[in-house]
């Protein structure tokens, strides 16, 4: 016996629409792309490298 705890897909023809917004963080630089200077770079990494640290969190 199998247990099985997805959603069944929804029937031919149908779909869900989903809506996502996406906002400017603060302090992130404005523009098409994203550049953090060289300092910011090595803060985030020596952070990300601490003990117990949540990575995705951090992020």
């Amino acid at each position: 016996m199998s247990t099985s705890s997805s959603t069944p897909m929804p029937a031919a023809g149908s779909f869900q629409l989903v809506e996502a917004v996406v906002e400017r963080l603060d302090g992130a630089p404005v523009g098409e792309r994203r550049r953090w200077s060289d300092e910011f770079k090595a803060q985030a990494v020596t952070a990300a490298l601490e003990p117990d640290v949540n990575v995705s969190a951090l992020a």
